[in-house]
C-alpha cells in the first residue's frame, strides 16, 4: 500500500512541474516548490512507518558503558578463536520487548561478534573500539620480550610456548603473510626450541636469561654444574635467534612491523656480513689510564670491546699479551655452524627457503674469517705499542679440537690490507698475511696452530717472580697507587722463602736418609738465615728418628710447615671437629704462651705485625690502613690461625670476654678479613652489647671488598635492626645483602619474606627501589658498602700491578675486582691474565 502512494505522489508531482514550466513561471519558483512538496513526501512515509510498528522505537535504547566494554571484552576473547562458539540462530530476529520486568539484560547476540548474518561491526560497537588495533604478538618487539624474560623462571620454556602460539595463528589463516612476529618464530622453531627431544644429550638444561648492558643483548647462562655438549648448542642456538632478532629491530627501527619476512632476512644477514665495520666505530669505553699506554690499557680496551660488539653470535676468546714485547695473541672459540640459520631468502624465488648443512658450514666459515679480522683490529686499536697480533679460530666438540685458521697480523700491513666497513673477501686478506688457511668450496679444513697463548713471548717469565723474595723498586706513579716502594712491599706469605727453599730442595732429594739429612744441612749453609736453619734441622731430626717419610713431598712438608705452631693448630682443627674444644683451648693457649711472653709479633715503633690472605688484601691495607713510613712485617699464617681458633673455641666454652679479646687480636693482625670481626660481634652479642656488635659490622662494612664481606655485614644487621624493632632498617639491610652474591643469599631471601609477612605495612607503597633503601642505610648511619675509598683503591691496585708486571699480586687483585663489580670485561680481564708457567 506503501508503495502504491509514493508512486502515485512522484507522478502528480512531476505532472505538476512540468505544468509550471510550460506555463512560464520562474525555475526558481518551481525548484522550491518541488523541494517543498518531496519532503513532505517523506515525513507522511515516515509517519506511516511508526504506526506500523509502534515498539521499534522504543526498542533500540543506547548501549550503555558497561555493555560496550562487555561487548569489546568479548570481541577480544574471541577473535583468536575459530572453533568452539555457540551461535544463535541467525533468523531469530525477534525484537527485545522493552518491559519494567526484564530490562537490563542484554540478549545472547549482543555478546557474540558481529556475522555475516547479524549486525555489521559498526552497528554492534561504538565507533572507537571498531578502530582499536589487535593484541601485538611479544615475538614483534624483541627488546621489550627480552626484558621480560629475564624475569622469567624458565626463558626457554616462555619462548618456545609464545612460538607454538605463533604458529597457532598462522595454522587459522588460509594464506598467511609473514611479518616480524612469524619470521621471528621460525628462527626460534629452527633453533631447536620446542622441539620434542628424543634423547637426555639434547634437552635443554636449566637457564637463567640476563641482559647485557654494554651491548644490550642476550645471554643466556645455563644454570647446572654439568651439561652435555648438544644441549649447551641448542642453548647457543636460541641465544642466536634472540640476538639477531634485537639486531635486526634496531636496524629497522619502526619500520619493523611493516616488514616483510623478506626484509627481515636481508637485514640479519647484512649485518652477520659487516661486523668488521665495528672495529672502526668503537669508543673506548674505559680509555687509557692518565694516558699511559701500558699493559692495563691495553687489556681492559681490549676486554671493553669484546663485550661491547654487537655480535650475533657469543663471543669467547681468551688472550694474551706484552706491550713491551709489542706482542700479543689470541685463541677464538668458533660458533658452532649449526647454531646458524636452517633457512635464508631466496631472491630469485621469491621466498624462504632451508639451508642444508653444507650451506651452514660455508656460512659459519665466512663469520669466522670476518671475526678473526674484527678481534685483530679490536686488540691493534687497545694499544700502540702492540706490532703482532696472533689469531688462531678453534673449533671445539666434545670429542675433538682442532684450529681452523692461524695467523700472524703485522700492524702496518694489516691496515693497508683491510678497510673495515667492506670486508667483502676476508680470505683474501689472510693469504696476503701468509696465514695458515685452507678452504674447500668455502669451507674451513684443519690445520696446524702456529701458536701456543703460554709462550714465553706473549707471558714473560719475569712476571711471576715470588714478590716476597723480589728486590725490585716501584716506579714512583704505580708504587703511590700501590702503597709500597718495593715490590717486597705487596708480600702476604710468611712463609714464601721456604716455599721457595722447599722447591728448589725437592730436586736434590732421594729415598735415601743420609742423601736427604746432608741436602737439609747444606741448604741451611748456604743461605744462612735462622729460620731455614731451624726448619732444615728440624726435617733432619725427624728423618733420622723415623717421623717423617723418605718421600720428596714428605720431606719439604715437614721442611716448610712442620714446625710446633702449625702442628698445634692442625690439631686444635682435629679436637674442634671432635668436640674435644676445652683440649684445643690448652693446646693453643700452651703453644702461643711463649711468643706472648716474648713480644714476638707485637708493634713497636714503625715496624708493624700483620697477616693477610691474599696479594688483594695486602694492597689494600697499604692503600686504606697502613700509615707513612710503616715497615709490615708477615707473622706466621699459623700464628694467625691459632688465634682465631681460640677465638672461636673459647666463644663455644662461654668465655665471653677471652674470646673477645682473642678476635680483636686477629682483626687487629688483618683488619680486612671479616671472620675476625664476626667473632668478635658474636662475643658482643653474648654480652648483650647490640650497640656495640652494630659498630663491629659497620666497621666491617667499612673495608669489605668481597661481595661475600658486604653480605654477610648487611645480613647480621638487618637481624640486629629486627631485633632492636628497627623495622626498615632491617628490610634496608636484607634488601642490600641481596644485591651481592653469596651462599647467605637464600637465607636473607627467606627472612627477607618473613619480615614483610609480619609487617605488611613496609610494602603498602610497593618494596623500595635501590636508591630508597640507600637513603635508609644513610639515614643510620650505615656504610654503602662497598664505600668508594674501596672500590677506587681495588681499580687502581689492579692497574698498577698489571702495568708493573707483578702478576701474582695483579691476577689477586683482578679477580676480586671483577667478583665485586660483576663486570664481564674485568671478568675477561682477570682470564687474561696467565697462570704462573711450570718450571
Amino acid at each position: 500500500m506503501m508503495s502504491i502512494v509514493l508512486i502515485i505522489c512522484i507522478t502528480v508531482l512531476i505532472a505538476g512541474l512540468l505544468f509550471m514550466l510550460q506555463s512560464g513561471i520562474q525555475l526558481e519558483l518551481i525548484v522550491f516548490v518541488g523541494v517543498v512538496t518531496i519532503e513532505t513526501i517523506a515525513l507522511i512515509l515516515t509517519l506511516a512507518r511508526r504506526k506500523a510498528s509502534p515498539d521499534t522505537d522504543q526498542a533500540t535504547v543506547p548501549v550503555s558503558d558497561d555493555a560496550t566494554l562487555a561487548q569489546s571484552a568479548q570481541k577480544s576473547r574471541t577473535t583468536d578463536i575459530s572453533e568452539g562458539l555457540i551461535h544463535e540462530n541467525p533468523n531469530d530476529t525477534e525484537p527485545v520487548e522493552h518491559d519494567t520486568e526484564e530490562a537490563g539484560a542484554p540478549s545472547d547476540s549482543t555478546l557474540l561478534p558481529a556475522t555475516d548474518e547479524t549486525a555489521s561491526s559498526e552497528e554492534m560497537y561504538p565507533e572507537e573500539d571498531s578502530q582499536a588495533p589487535a593484541q601485538s604478538n611479544p615475538l614483534a618487539h624483541p627488546s621489550a620480550l627480552v626484558d621480560s624474560l629475564t624475569q622469567a623462571v624458565n626463558p626457554l620454556a616462555t619462548l618456545a610456548e609464545l612460538v607454538e602460539d605463533t604458529f597457532d595463528q598462522v595454522r587459522k589463516v588460509p594464506e598467511p603473510t609473514y611479518g616480524a612476529a612469524e619470521t621471528f618464530a621460525r628462527w626460534l622453531s629452527e633453533a631447536g626450541l620446542g622441539e620434542d627431544s628424543d634423547s637426555e644429550e639434547a634437552e635443554m638444561p636449566r637457564t637463567r636469561l640476563v641482559r647485557l648492558y654494554r651491548n644490550s643483548l642476550a645471554y643466556i647462562r645455563i644454570e647446572q654444574p654439568e651439561t652435555t655438549y648438544v644441549a649447551r648448542r641448542k642453548v647457543l642456538a636460541v641465544e642466536a635467534v634472540l640476538n639477531r632478532m634485537l639486531i635486526v629491530e634496531s636496524l629497522a627501527g619502526e619500520g619493523l612491523s611493516e616488514d616483510g619476512e623478506g626484509e627481515l632476512y636481508r637485514l640479519a644477514q647484512s649485518a652477520q656480513d659487516s661486523i668488521c665495520a665495528q672495529a672502526a666505530q668503537f669508543e673506548w669505553a674505559i680509555g687509557r689510564r692518565g694516558g699511559k699506554d701500558g699493559e692495563w690499557a691495553a687489556r681492559s680496551i681490549i676486554a671493553t670491546q669484546f663485550e661491547s660488539w654487537t655480535l650475533p653470535y657469543r663471543l669467547e676468546a681468551t688472550f694474551r699479551c706484552s706491550t713491551l714485547n709489542s706482542e700479543a695473541a689470541v685463541e677464538i672459540r668458533l660458533p658452532d655452524p649449526e647454531v646458524f640459520p636452517r633457512s635464508r631468502w631466496s631472491r630469485e624465488l621469491g621466498r624462504v627457503i632451508p639451508t642444508t648443512g653444507f650451506m651452514r658450514k660455508r656460512t659459519a666459515s665466512a663469520y669466522a674469517l670476518r671475526l678473526g679480522i674484527l678481534v685483530a683490529a679490536g686488540m691493534f686499536e687497545a694499544s700502540g705499542h702492540l706490532r703482532h697480533v696472533h689469531v688462531a679460530g678453534v673449533f671445539d666438540t666434545a670429542r675433538r679440537h682442532c684450529c681452523l685458521f692461524s695467523v700472524r697480523f703485522d700492524a702496518d700491513r694489516f691496515r693497508m690490507l683491510v678497510d673495515l666497513e667492506a670486508v667483502s673477501d676476508p680470505a683474501s686478506i689472510y693469504r696476503s698475511c701468509n696465514a695458515r688457511l685452507h678452504l674447500t668450496h668455502g669451507v674451513l679444513d684443519p690445520v696446524d696452530q702456529h701458536f701456543s697463548l703460554d709462550e714465553e713471548r706473549f707471558c714473560p717469565r719475569r712476571r711471576y717472580a715470588t714478590p716476597e723474595l723480589s728486590k725490585r723498586v716501584l716506579p714512583t706513579a704505580e708504587g703511590k697507587m700501590l702503597g709500597a716502594t718495593r715490590v717486597a712491599d705487596l708480600g702476604c706469605d710468611g712463609e714464601a722463602k721456604l716455599r721457595s727453599l722447599g722447591d728448589k730442595l725437592s730436586r736434590s732429594l732421594t729415598d735415601s736418609c743420609e742423601n736427604n739429612v746432608r741436602a737439609l744441612l747444606n741448604l741451611a749453609y748456604r743461605e744462612n738465615d735462622a729460620a731455614v736453619t731451624e726448619a732444615a734441622q728440624r726435617t733432619s731430626e725427624r728423618l733420622i728418628t723415623g717421623e717423617v717419610g723418605l718421600t720428596p713431598d714428605e720431606v719439604v712438608d715437614d721442611f716448610v710447615t712442620g714446625d710446633n705452631l702449625t702442628r698445634s693448630v692442625n690439631k686444635a682443627l682435629v679436637d674442634i671437629t671432635h668436640g674435644r674444644t676445652q683440649e684445643a683451648i690448652n693446646n693453643l693457649a700452651d703453644v702461643l704462651a711463649p711468643l706472648e711472653i716474648e713480644g714476638a709479633y707485637e708493634d713497636q715503633a714503625n715496624i708493624t705485625w700483620r697477616s693477610f690472605r691474599s696479594y688483594a688484601e695486602r694492597a689494600l691495607y697499604n692503600r686504606l690502613e697502613a700509615v707513612e713510613g710503616e715497615f709490615c712485617n708477615i707473622v706466621p699464617t699459623a700464628y694467625y690461625d691459632a688465634h682465631l681458633l681460640l677465638a672461636s673455641a673459647l666463644l663455644e666454652r662461654g668465655h665471653t670476654d677471652a674470646a673477645l679479646g682473642e678476635a680483636r687480636l686477629v682483626s687487629h693482625l688483618d683488619p680486612l678479613d671479616e671472620r675476625a670481626r664476626l667473632r668478635a660481634v658474636r662475643a658482643l652479642e653474648v654480652k648483650g652489647d647490640i650497640d656495640g656488635a652494630m659498630r663491629e659490622l659497620e666497621e666491617l662494612l667499612e673495608l669489605a671488598y668481597t661481595p661475600e664481606g658486604v653480605a654477610v655485614g648487611y645480613y647480621r644487621l638487618a637481624f640486629m635492626c629486627w631485633q632492636s624493632g628497627d623495622i626498615e632498617g632491617a628490610d634496608a639491610c636484607y634488601r642490600r645483602a641481596l644485591r651481592f652474591p653469596s651462599e647467605l643469599s637464600l637465607a636473607a631471601a627467606t627472612e627477607l619474606t618473613a619480615l614483610n609477612a609480619t609487617n605488611p605495612s613496609l610494602l603498602v607503597n610497593g618494596a623500595p627501589d635501590d636508591e630508597e633503601v640507600n637513603q635508609r642505610l644513610v639515614e643510620r648511619g650505615i656504610p654503602l658498602a662497598p664505600i668508594t675509598p674501596v672500590t677506587d683503591a681495588l681499580m687502581e691496585c689492579t692497574a698498577a700491578a698489571i702495568d708493573v708486571e707483578v702478576f701474582p699480586v695483579a691476577r689477586s687483585l683482578a679477580r676480586a675486582l671483577a667478583r665485586l663489580s660483576g663486570d664481564d670485561a674485568a671478568f675477561t680481564i682477570a682470564d687474561s691474565l696467565e697462570n704462573e708457567p711450570d718450571d
